[in-house]
């Protein structure tokens, strides 16, 4: 029989953490009604164990008492002032348009911070945040050898993002058990810095190894996720250790990591160093496009009107599949296109012929008449943009047709947006994408929340006066700047693994300032 402390909350909660992270996004209940993210495996063990916290909280004065702590915490406040204004963004938008499927995606955001309060509440101890954080740092091992093993073509995985996970057999960006590259690169550039704190502070010979190991194997896995602005993030942020410890031996380690994930990447990845040759040579957008795979053209993509928004509409470009490559090698295979079976909705924009291709792994849009739409009227704008369009595909992309629809989106309400969901799975910019759909409101509450969480790290790091503690502390606060700075480019805040990870982290930081520091 297993030991009685075995089942406790805390040993519980860190195995459902390593269960999200290791365990790949499989659907158990697909295409409800209004909303396109199926519920997962892992939606149902979140709200088992949720209901078992609330048991714990009502029945035991020890949690119940911790519970009303966390509650009167700023960051906790702020947490719950956001999701109201989104939430009464949602609604508002709701009865103005009749669709209700945003209600889900608040509810998405519910689950992501659930597990700042469930750390907060189980963990009573530095030492237990130390163990929790040595279990996180080691999950990168095994999700970077799936990485290695992805673009070797030995295995595949389940991804294609929010609306659907389909396996996937040949690719040359990794992914493993996250979503896209993109999500695998939001988790290693929050594992990096962790990594490199715990194989800092760990003092047994094995354990120290091994954290070196998966701090070498996620700096390299990064760079086959094929994720340009992630690893810029993580070289960015590194070097904020410096503020901490100023001996020689531990700058010199940090700047190593540094220069390694600024030279590593390129080396192990095609794929990244042809997206940023394109960029130095000046290669068309077009041409970097056509150059990775054919360019079929299909039917155009519906425009984003002022009103009313567009609901229920099939939508006019079809799924790409990738199957399973027949090839002994395991070699990448092209994807199969089918013909479009819907219509786009009638509208008042001129249509034009829309070209859909894979790049590395992402799909990306782009019309011959781009240039000529109305999405940017600055003349001077409108010129710099076109000019971006000869260097850099991704980033043309979103300022030419992404972004844009944000702005169109406050157009239609200044200080509430369009409501949560409303412009899709999101525009390649976290802080866009809520500007979009929260208005104003949403987006000074979301910044205000941040810049909070900020500072409360920055009091905690001068208080500390242990350096264990402050380290951790300090990595905290460097996984929150990486994760800020690829939240330009990236809608990395509503991806799943990533959202969770990131709350459960603070907090376990949060947690050991409002509770008694004893050993559990």
């Amino acid at each position: 029989m297993l030991p009685k402390r075995f089942f406790s909350p805390v040993n519980i909660l860190t195995a459902l953490m390593m269960f999200v992270l290791l365990f790949p996004k499989l659907s158990l209940i697909q295409g409800l009604s209004g909303f396109p993210t199926p519920i997962r495996i892992e939606d149902l063990l979140i709200a088992i164990f949720v209901l078992y916290s609330v048991y714990l909280t009502i029945s035991q004065n020890e949690y119940r008492e911790k519970f009303l702590k966390i509650v009167k915490l700023p960051v906790t406040r702020l947490i719950f002032m956001w999701l109201g204004v989104a939430t009464l963004s949602t609604v508002y938008n709701g009865f103005k348009t009749y669709e209700w499927g945003g209600l889900f995606f608040i509810f998405r955001f519910i689950e992501y911070t659930v597990f700042f309060f469930l750390s907060a509440l189980f963990v009573s101890s530095w030492e237990r945040v130390k163990k929790i954080f040595v279990y996180i740092s080691l999950s990168s091992i095994p999700l970077s050898l799936w990485a290695v093993l992805q673009l070797m073509g030995i295995l595949g995985g389940f991804g294609g993002g929010f609306y659907g996970y389909t396996y996937i057999f040949g690719t040359d960006r990794a992914f493993a058990s996250f979503s896209g590259p993109y999500e695998l690169a939001g988790f290693l550039i929050i594992i990096i810095p962790l990594t490199f704190a715990m194989w800092v502070i760990e003092s047994r010979g094995w354990l120290k190894k091994a954290l070196l190991v998966s701090l070498l194997l996620s700096i390299v896995a990064l760079g086959m996720s094929g994720s340009r602005f992630p690893i810029i993030a993580s070289a960015f942020s590194i070097p904020f250790f410096l503020f901490v410890q100023r001996d020689k031996s531990f700058s010199l380690k940090v700047i190593a990591v540094t220069l390694l994930i600024i030279i590593v990447p390129p080396m192990v990845s095609k794929s990244l160093v042809e997206r940023y040759g394109h960029i130095s040579q000046g290669v068309g957008n077009a041409v970097e496009l056509a150059t990775l795979v054919p360019s079929p053209t299909v039917t155009p993509l519906p425009t984003m009107t002022p009103t009313p928004r567009p609901t229920k509409t099939p939508s006019p470009v079809p799924q790409i599949s990738i199957t399973k490559s027949s090839n002994a090698g395991g070699s990448p295979v092209k994807p199969t296109i089918p013909e479009a079976t819907s219509k786009p909705p009638e509208t008042n924009v001129p249509t034009t012929s829309v070209t859909t291709v894979v790049v590395s792994g992402v799909d990306e849009t782009i019309t011959e008449d781009m240039k000529n739409k109305p999405a940017v009227t600055n003349t001077f704008i409108s010129d710099a943009i076109d000019a971006i369009a000869e260097k850099d595909a991704s980033l043309y992309w979103r300022l030419k047709e992404t972004w844009p629809r944000a702005f169109e989106a406050v157009s239609q309400n200044v200080w509430l947006g369009t409501g949560m969901g409303s412009l899709g799975i999101g525009l390649d910019s976290e802080f866009v994408t809520l500007f979009g759909e929260t208005g104003i409101l949403g987006i000074i509450a979301y910044v205000v929340l941040m810049m909070v969480i900020g500072y409360q790290i920055i009091i905690r790091v001068r208080k500390s006066t242990d350096e264990r503690q402050k380290l951790i502390i300090t990595t905290a606060g460097i996984i929150l700047i990486a994760l800020l700075v690829n939240g330009i480019f990236v809608d990395i805040f509503r991806a799943s693994k990533v959202a969770m990870l990131l709350w459960f982290i603070l907090g376990l930081i949060f947690s050991n300032n409002i509770i008694d520091k004893k050993k559990d």
